[in-house]
């Protein structure tokens, strides 16, 4: 979205992926701090068509708890590689 490095690789995936609404909301709100209007903003979001899943009661506690985050289930950074 940015231009990042790796970023290419991501496009094959992007059909088939799926983001939680929290990130999707940091998503936008990144763009914003960025100086992106926030409709543009959410209209850039909205053009990746990536399936949003909500943030459930439970799942948000657990993910709050110390120690708790990377145990549940780990999200990994996509990197170039290098």
């Amino acid at each position: 979205m940015q231009g990042e490095p790796g970023a290419d690789r991501l496009l094959d995936l992007q059909p088939d992926a799926v983001v939680n609404a929290v990130n999707a909301a940091e998503v936008v709100a990144k763009l914003v701090s960025r100086g992106v209007p926030a409709g543009e903003a959410q209209a850039a979001y909205d053009a990746l068509h990536l399936e949003t899943t909500p943030l459930e009661p439970g799942a948000a506690r657990r993910r709050g708890e110390p120690g708790k985050q990377q145990r549940e289930a780990p999200e990994q950074p996509v990197t170039d590689g290098t």
